[in-house]
């Protein structure tokens, strides 16, 4: 060993100051904040005892000899002055002092004398240890004195109360706090009470000596030698002496007064006391360590990096002259290896150097190999190295860091108490971080389980914590991405929202984390469903994440790639180009953020080449293509081929390739397009997700390769990996579809019938996954939007290849949707309930539960503006939505799979059983319209199968074209709704001329009414009547439903016909007409009779002339008046109820509608075009909207007469839902519903109620006698009661404006 060099002795005071210079490394600072003062103070005397045996030339075998002392701590004064003395108040006690007798009077001891520091107005705290001898003496009296009133009183404790009183160490919890009230003795009457509380702990005592060679060194003595030798003036010591306590001085100055300069004089003086020491020489530790500490303090306050330089080399030194020459000190090499990982790991964070986290992780492990018999402090180093091999994995992607990470923080938990709830919490997190990172390569799903299993554990003890909120988040997301389960990317959005309401809770979170994790979620949300809010919410929450993230954070780098493809997406709904520069830039800034190596750099680079791809397919331009492909090819070079990234990669590079050949024809782009592609398939699992996408995509290739080599293989594995794509059943339903329609376009495009048939099946099966009973009413019509056309377009194929049973079976499952879903929430349960009443109750509670949530209404600006909370329960309403819906899926598996006879419970019927459920009265007529071809399906009782119609001489455009010009003779009539009547008294308008002014007025004639009606006579409804051979007859009694599709549904087909010529020939001649939005919608009233109780039979009549807001309408009052008139010239004992003007309420309508089987409605009425569900007719304190009445569940409901104004005009965007109030009734229960085109006339709606209900009266085909109205004849009355009124007025184009709005649906 070197011969030591003479050194400055410590104290334990000065030792203690040494030992907190490490006070910001994590360990050492959980430990330190943890300890008690009799604690630390323990610590610096051992030190102080091995450092002076050193420092005074001590040799051989050391042997401490401990002496055990006491340590007052934790003192508390409380001070209150009592009721009704006019003591000075206790916060003029600025200056209060605790005066200790009872200590030794060794005079090396402290001073008897204490300050106090004020803590509350009413409480003072002793911040001082105060030492006792090594024996309790035998008494102890404490003192309180204030500068201005003196002595304020004292108390006296006996050895024997204290010894009895001694609380265990700070890890214990074992606290014993002893407490008396002091009293004044020269004045009993004294204005306060005076309370003393405080804590004594068994510590080492300054006695504490360390023997050698026979030879004690007795502390005490030491101490006084180095008073002596103290006093001396600077110029007797060793330069390298002097400088050490002078730089001390300087730190401890520092330390107190925060004075940059002392700090600048430590360090110099540390510098040069070390030049003076020979490298190798024991004395040089004392000014390594002093040196390390206070460059940590300036670069703490400077970020300079030459301080951490310099402070890695230092403690390098330090570390090894300790481990060579003292390597049995295992606590002060701890230390100093943990000071030497944080600097390392600091200058890591500032240059991305791999070689200072190596480094720092060295340290780690040899600082865990000094052990320590703390087992909380050996988890807490076993949980820093986890999170530096994470870290490591990060940046290199090793998997064997991640395991081992994995493995440190298992073993951090196994020696944690288990008391911090924070600790705890904080350890299980980053080991659900670790699964998580790992899970990410290798796709385990075992993994993932974990991560979430360890999240939701740390959540149990942290509710609010906004990390553990954020990190759930985040594996939620993982887990979406790999099931598709969408409860999983609800309840991530929900617990990011969380995350970002607690951040302020949480000082170590950073807000651009959350932000960008919440972004992240709403961005998968919306790849799933597509639907635009999500995708505004990532775009503003990805917006949020970069601006509050620093300019050097290493996580900007993906904050930036993932803005980048949100701004793709974007461009795909706005057609802004400007979006696809902005995603360039954004993803060119990302990948020159990121140094080489790192682990995250492929996929980087790869979407950098998807964002060229994005720019080329805009600019077409061969040179961003170009660039697509190098940057792929780089990520290829880059990338690991172990991880799950690379496959993605080798997909994109394939598609690149794929985009160049579609311009060049390259046959090579296309062949290693294909080969990567299928290198990437061949190892996705299926199940993944992304499967559909990547069969799609491979398909394509085939495809694209066929139309060049025209070799039929590649024709046949197009198809099949577009099969297999829609067979996935983890994908999203968007995917599936995208992949269906693309099998069905380039089926029809190379004439591949049976590929075709097979395409449209898939796509046609899909399409209610993409709109399930999970998401709200209002989002499912949003979604199909889109997708009438390829029903229509399947139907038209299907009949083509002359499979009319599938043209037919398509069109049932793929339309009238939503209401198909409402009806199925709906379905009386009384067959199930009689086998099982348990899952026949639960299965209606949930399916009540998930009616009442599909109708609820969101406004995409509100929701923008709504608070952080409001947020989150719109997130936990959606996330209960998609749970109701999951649980009701469940319960229907169960019912079908374990109920004998149920095996078919409330699955789509097939085609076959509608032919078994037809009414008797007339045939069922399905029109399908299409580009292609235009054909009809009539459906008749009896008939064991369907009968096609060809209409060869109807088209699509046609179809168009009449709508457009029956909306344009509307408009030019003014016909806006009820009250807004025409004079038909006048002349010119019975020779019904249209207004000859606005911008849509055309010099030439327009096209008349009548005209429309003989087109769709000719064209369209008389092939139709011919082929049904259907009798002509003054007052028919045939019926027909029709059931339109595309722009037929806004077409007056029950009134077609020519009019004015020698030989008029309508419709009505030959059948009386209803429609209905699909055929199960007729089949399922055929089949399911209904008797109505007693008391639930009658008639709701409701008037609403006045309505807020709207003209005034006389008529109603008069509609409703008649027909009570009607009712009571029948004799008719039937239950009725007014409700008129102020009485007509919401609330009264709603309650009327729920007692009474029949209603009647005369009021306005208008059809909310964006959110159908709010369309609905106005009452004399608002609107009774449609999704109200659906809620209502109105099981006694039977007809209903909507005397209003487009009660069944629906929507051009949604003609397949038939979005209307007619259709909505039929939903809400009703077997049958009078309703209006277009707006009525005020003038005549009492004329054709009153004609209604006069021979509706009169029919009693249902047997039910004179007490209640049979709903049933309701389409026969209206037949009556429009050709009363035609009769009356006659067949000008105004009546016919007037009268044609009048149609019937259901049965």
């Amino acid at each position: 060993m070197t011969e030591p060099s003479s050194l400055p002795l410590l104290t334990p005071e000065s030792a203690l100051l040494f030992a907190s210079a490490g006070d910001s490394d994590d360990d050492g600072d959980e430990r330190s904040r943890t300890k008690c003062l009799s604690e630390k103070m323990s610590g610096a005397i051992v030190l102080t005892a091995r450092w002076n045996y050193l420092a005074t030339g001590g040799a051989g075998p050391e042997v401490m000899l401990i002496d055990w002392g006491w340590g007052v701590e934790e003192l508390f004064v409380d001070i209150e002055r009592r009721s009704g003395c006019n003591g000075s108040p206790t916060s003029s006690f600025d200056d209060l002092t605790l005066v200790v007798f009872g200590i030794s009077d060794d005079d090396l001891d402290p001073p008897t004398r204490f300050p106090l520091k004020r803590a509350s107005d009413t409480r003072w705290k002793c911040e001082t240890l105060i030492e006792l001898t090594g024996e309790i003496l035998p008494y102890l009296t404490v003192m309180v004195e204030s500068l201005d009133v003196g002595n304020l009183g004292q108390a006296t404790f006996s050895g024997a109360e204290l010894q009895c009183n001694v609380s265990g160490s700070s890890d214990s919890g074992d606290l014993k706090v002893i407490t008396k009230s002091m009293v004044d003795e020269e004045d009993v009457d004294a204005s306060y009470d005076i309370r003393l509380s405080f804590v004594v702990r068994k510590m080492l005592s300054r006695k504490t000596r360390v023997v050698a060679g026979g030879k004690i060194c007795d502390i005490a003595q030491l101490k006084k030698n180095e008073k002596c030798s103290t006093s001396n003036a600077d110029t007797q010591l060793p330069p390298e002496k002097s400088l050490l306590e002078r730089a001390t001085d300087h730190y401890d100055l520092y330390n107190e007064t925060e004075d940059p300069a002392k700090l600048e004089e430590a360090i110099s003086e540390f510098r040069e006391a070390l030049t003076h020491i020979p490298s190798g020489d024991l004395s040089r530790l004392h000014g390594l360590a002093g040196l390390a500490a206070s460059l940590r303090l300036r670069h703490g306050i400077t970020n300079n990096p030459d301080d951490l330089d310099e402070m890695i080399n230092t403690l390098e030194e330090d570390i090894a002259l300790r481990a060579a020459e003292v390597p049995e000190d295992h606590e002060t090499l701890r230390s100093a290896l943990i000071r030497l990982r944080e600097a390392s790991k600091a200058r890591y964070e500032n240059l991305g150097n791999i070689f200072d986290l190596n480094r720092a992780i060295d340290a780690q492990y040899q600082a865990i190999d000094c052990g320590s018999e703390e087992n909380d402090l050996m988890a807490n180093m076993w949980t820093h190295l986890g999170a530096m091999l994470f870290r490591r994995f990060e940046h290199l992607g090793n998997t064997e860091d991640i395991n081992k990470s994995i493995e440190a923080h298992g073993l951090s938990l196994t020696m944690m108490s288990g008391d911090d709830d924070f600790l705890t919490s904080d350890a299980l997190c980053t080991l659900g971080c670790s699964y998580l990172a790992r899970f990410k390569p290798t796709g385990v799903d075992e993994d993932l389980e974990q991560a979430a299993y360890r999240f939701r554990e740390a959540l149990g003890k942290q509710p609010k914590d906004s990390i553990v909120l954020s990190n759930l988040g985040a594996c939620l997301m993982r887990k979406f991405e790999k099931f598709g389960d969408l409860t999983d990317i609800n309840e991530a959005i929900s617990s990011q929202q969380k995350a970002l309401q607690f951040a302020h809770l949480n000082k170590d979170i950073a807000r651009y984390s959350i932000f960008n994790n919440l972004a992240l979620s709403f961005w998968y949300r919306y790849n799933h469903s597509r639907d635009v809010e999500s995708l505004q919410e990532a775009r503003i929450n990805f917006e949020s994440a970069l601006g509050e993230t620093p300019k050097d954070n290493p996580t900007r780098p993906f904050t930036l790639n993932n803005l980048a493809a949100c701004y793709v997406s974007l461009y795909s709904h706005t057609d802004d180009i400007v979006q696809i520069y902005r995603a360039v830039a954004a993803q060119l800034e990302a990948v020159e953020t990121v140094p080489e190596g790192h682990a995250w750099l492929p996929c980087l680079l790869d979407n950098l080449g998807r964002r060229y791809q994005n720019l080329f397919e805009v600019t077409r331009q061969l040179d961003h293509i170009q660039l697509a492909i190098d940057n792929h090819r780089k990520a290829v070079k880059t990338g690991s081929p172990e991880t799950t990234d690379f496959i993605i990669i080798l997909e994109s590079l394939g598609n690149a390739l794929r985009d160049r050949f579609l311009v060049t024809r390259d046959v090579a782009d296309i062949n290693e397009a294909i080969a990567l592609t299928e290198r990437a398939v061949n190892v996705l699992p299926a199940e993944h997700s992304s499967w559909a996408q990547a069969c799609h995509g491979i398909g394509n290739l085939f495809i694209d390769r066929y139309a060049v080599s025209e070799d039929k293989s590649d024709l046949e594995s197009g198809f099949t990996h577009y099969s297999l794509g829609t067979m996935s059943t983890t994908a999203s339903p968007y995917d599936r579809f995208r992949t269906a329609s693309a099998w069905a376009h380039w089926a029809m495009e190379y004439n591949d019938s049976p590929q075709a048939i097979s395409a449209f099946d898939a796509l046609v099966e899909v399409v209610p996954a993409m709109a399930g009973v999970g998401q709200t009413v209002q989002r499912r019509h949003e979604l199909l939007m889109n997708l009438s056309s390829y029903i229509l377009r399947g139907a038209s194929v299907a009949v083509s290849t002359e499979r009319v049973d599938k043209a037919l079976e398509w069109l049932e499952r793929g339309r009238g949707l939503v209401w198909s879903q409402i009806s199925s929430l709906r379905t009386p349960l009384d067959g199930l309930r009689a086998v099982d009443a348990t899952i026949a109750d639960r299965f209606e509670t949930i399916s009540r539960a998930l009616d009442a949530s599909g109708a609820r209404m969101q406004d995409p600006m509100a929701r923008f503006q709504a608070t952080i909370d409001q947020k989150i329960s719109l997130e936990e309403q959606a996330s209960s939505h998609v749970e109701l819906a999951k649980e009701r899926e469940s319960l229907l598996k169960t019912i079908r799979t374990t109920i004998p006879g149920f095996e078919n419970f409330l699955r789509p019927l097939p085609s076959s059983s509608w032919m078994q459920n037809l009414p008797e009265s007339g045939p069922v007529v399905v029109i399908n319209v299409h580009s292609t071809r235009c054909d009809a399906i009539a459906l008749i009782a009896g008939s064991e199968k369907p009968l096609h119609i060809p209409l060869p001489d109807f088209s699509l455009s046609d179809a168009v074209n009449l709508r457009q010009l029956l909306e344009k003779s509307l408009k030019q009539f003014g016909i806006t709704m009820r009250g807004s009547s025409i004079d038909l008294t006048s002349p010119e308008v019975r020779a019904m001329k249209p207004k000859l002014s606005g911008k849509n007025f055309s010099k030439e004639s327009p096209l008349l009414v009548e005209d429309i009606l003989r087109q769709l006579w000719s064209h369209l409804v008389k092939p139709i009547v011919e082929a049904l051979a259907l009798p002509r007859s003054e007052d028919p009694e045939t019926r027909i439903w029709w059931c339109p599709t595309g722009p037929l549904t806004f077409l007056p087909l029950h009134a077609a016909g020519i009019y004015t010529s020698e030989n008029p020939e309508t419709l009505s001649d030959y059948a009386v007409s209803s429609y209905i939005p699909t055929v199960a919608v007729l089949t399922e009233r055929v089949k399911s009779t209904r008797i109505i109780p007693e008391e639930k039979s009658g008639l709701l009549l409701v008037s609403q002339p006045n309505a807020p807001g709207y003209p005034f309408i006389p008529g109603t009052t008069t509609e409703i008046e008649r027909i009570a008139q009607k009712i009571n010239e029948s004799q008719a004992t039937i239950r009725t109820l007014r409700l008129e003007d102020e009485n007509a309420t919401v609330k009264a309508g709603t309650e009327g509608m729920e007692s009474y089987s029949c209603v009647h409605l005369a009021c306005h009425a208008s059809q909310d075009i964006e959110e159908p569900l709010k369309s609905g007719f106005y009452l004399h304190d608002g609107r009774l909207e449609l999704s109200a009445i659906m809620k209502s569940h109105i099981k006694s409901a039977d007809f209903a007469f909507l005397s209003a104004c487009q009660t069944s005009t629906g929507d051009h965007k949604l003609s397949e839902e038939a979005v209307h109030l007619a259709a909505g009734m039929l939903a809400a229960g009703y077997r049958g519903v009078v309703a209006t085109m277009w707006s009525i006339q005020d003038e005549y709606a009492p004329e054709v109620a009153e004609d209604f209900y006069a021979d509706l009266l009169l029919r009693d085909s249902a047997g039910l006698g004179r007490n209640a109205i049979d709903g049933s004849n309701a389409a026969y009355s209206l037949h009556r009661a429009v050709r009363n009124l035609r009769a009356r007025h006659g067949d000008s184009d105004a009546l016919f404006l007037a009268w044609i709005p009048y149609v019937h649906f259901g049965l």
